[in-house]
């Protein structure tokens, strides 16, 4: 399974629907925490989800996806202002958007997934200033990288 991830408004959600419309499944981890009855409340319990998983879609998205038992995991990265920008459309309060840009820049997301896989295992998808169609095209490519060495195992 590759794990899609990053911070709140990276494209992680955008970019799914799109490998969809492409024939790569792709789910969102929130939707399997639901349908397994692993959400309490909005806060997603990871250990529910990692016993009750039993299929194992393709791909899975969400900012708490490099926690689940992934194969590899995919960070996607943004310009600090491209996410500020975001942010502030979608309604986060000021201090939300610096903690979450705070959280990119420390790379806490491959910080998290290291306690999981090996560097090898992680790699980031760099979107900043591409467009929608550029950025699906960037994930594609990075998912052909990881199936391609999953193969070569």
């Amino acid at each position: 399974m590759i794990c899609i991830t990053g911070p709140p408004k990276s494209g992680k959600t955008t970019i799914c629907a799109e490998l969809n419309r492409k024939g790569i499944e792709c789910i969102s981890a929130v939707s399997i925490a639901e349908s397994l009855d692993c959400l309490d409340d909005g806060i997603v319990d990871i250990d529910c989800m990692n016993d009750k998983m039993r299929l194992f879609p393709r791909v899975i998205e969400g900012h708490f996806s490099h926690l689940l038992k992934c194969d590899y995991v995919i960070i996607l990265k943004n310009d600090p202002g491209t996410l500020e920008d975001r942010m502030k459309l979608a309604g986060y309060s000021r201090e939300k958007i610096a903690e979450n840009i705070e959280a990119s820049q420390i790379e806490i997301f491959r910080s998290e997934a290291l306690d999981a896989l090996p560097a090898g295992r992680i790699v980031t998808c760099d979107l900043s200033g591409k467009n929608i169609s550029e950025a699906v095209s960037a994930v594609m490519n990075k998912i052909i990288e990881v199936e391609t060495l999953t193969v070569k195992r």
